[in-house]
């Protein structure tokens, strides 16, 4: 009887072993494939911080790119980087405009839940925005990122760049690939929304 009890429970723990092996593994998330499938580039790293099991913290560079550090944590099923933030900064600081400067960077760290110690500052946080005060000054911002699109090859999805009006956030790109027509109307509708809700001015159509 004791013979039987040993072996289910030994039957049982390696059962929930092979499960767990499983469910790691095809859960398991690789920083470097995220980075690429994120950057559409090809990226090597070029230092790691990690356990027995991987996790930890990666440093990588684009093959097309050495000035940008791209920065990644994984622990088992989640991985997080900073790859939207790194290419974010590397074009904007490049970027050469006259209304460049009359926009703010605010720069930081992430939050993040995986070793939120170890990465207290390791993934960049970055975003860049104007506050603008009217219509006229709307479209000539939109058409100021529109620019910095056109410059940094629409490869930025995902970036935080906005525009405050009336403490309110505008974001004209709106975080996915459009044509810039879709792009100017997107952030005529956020106006007039905003001017609607504050009964401040008269809806603005073109």
């Amino acid at each position: 009887m004791i013979l039987i009890i040993i072996f289910a429970v030994a039957l049982l723990m390696f059962g929930f072993y092979l499960y767990d092996s499983m469910f790691k593994s095809r859960h398991d998330v690789d920083p470097t494939e995220f980075i690429e499938a994120i950057s559409e580039e090809k990226v090597k790293c070029i230092s790691k911080n990690v356990d027995n099991n991987k996790n930890g913290l990666y440093e990588y560079r684009p093959k097309s790119n050495k000035e940008i550090v791209i920065h990644a944590v994984k622990k088992f099923g989640k991985t997080d980087s900073d790859v939207i933030e790194q290419y974010f900064k590397y074009y904007f600081e490049k970027w050469s405009d006259e209304y460049k400067d009359k926009f703010v960077i605010k720069q930081g760290y992430k939050e993040c839940e995986i070793y939120p110690e170890e990465t207290s500052q390791w993934l960049l946080s970055y975003s860049v925005y104007a506050e603008i005060h009217n219509y006229q000054e709307l479209i000539e911002y939109t058409d100021a990122i529109i620019r910095f699109l056109q410059f940094s090859d629409n490869s930025l999805a995902g970036m935080d760049m906005y525009l405050i009006y009336n403490n309110t956030k505008i974001y004209p790109y709106n975080k996915y690939p459009t044509s810039n027509e879709e792009i100017k109307q997107s952030a005529i509708i956020q106006y007039n929304n905003i001017t609607k809700n504050d009964n401040a001015n008269t809806e603005i159509t073109e």
